[in-house]
């Protein structure tokens, strides 16, 4: 309870700060004209391996211990010329699920590393440095990318739907202030789990 509690404070945070995304946005922009939107492409699967120059995510990896927020480790690696078949994104991109039941569950990650992402994958990331990347992922996260969800036989999100999404653009003092309460509350959330931990050893 605790840990979802310290969640809610940081999201309420925002809204009270930025707004809501349904009703008053704070300097509102398109997402397409501060970032670039794009689908991954998936490697042939015998290019991949557990060596290589180039981290391979796929949203399977977003469960991997230590990507709970920043994905920060692959499970499969390509080389520099396999990574051609791919879509190679920079260290401090957003991304999530375009494809599949996934994409409904709103599971947001900002990457760490520079990375290839598969063709069940979404990434957004800044075209200048008029938005922080921390301060980008709190703001995907608050949009609910799932809300975006084209249903079907396979539900997916269309870049062009985020594209044309409006997103908060506040100063950049203020995107600081945020990203400070934000990682305060990321601390508080590593002790308490560290806390527990401790207890059901």
């Amino acid at each position: 309870k605790l840990l979802l509690a310290t969640r809610d404070m940081v999201k309420s945070q925002f809204i009270e700060m930025f707004g809501d995304f349904h009703n008053k946005v704070h300097n509102k922009v398109h997402i397409k004209d501060v970032c670039h939107v794009v689908s991954g492409k998936s490697i042939p699967t015998k290019l991949e391996g557990i060596d290589g120059n180039n981290p391979y995510i796929k949203v399977a990896d977003f469960n991997n211990p230590g990507n709970e927020k920043y994905i920060t480790v692959a499970q499969r690696y390509v080389s520099d010329d396999s990574a051609s078949y791919s879509k190679q994104i920079p260290k401090g991109s957003v991304i999530f699920a375009k494809n599949g039941a996934a994409s409904m569950s709103n599971k947001i990650r900002l990457t760490q590393i520079r990375c290839c992402i598969d063709m069940n994958t979404m990434a957004i990331f800044p075209k200048n440095d008029s938005i922080l990347p921390d301060f980008l992922f709190a703001t995907i996260e608050a949009m609910d990318v799932s809300s975006h969800v084209r249903q079907g036989a396979i539900p997916s999100i269309s870049p062009k739907s985020i594209e044309d999404s409006f997103i908060a653009m506040p100063t950049m003092e203020e995107q600081y202030r945020y990203i400070s309460i934000a990682r305060q509350a990321d601390k508080s959330e590593f002790e308490l789990k560290k806390s527990i931990e401790a207890i059901d050893a």
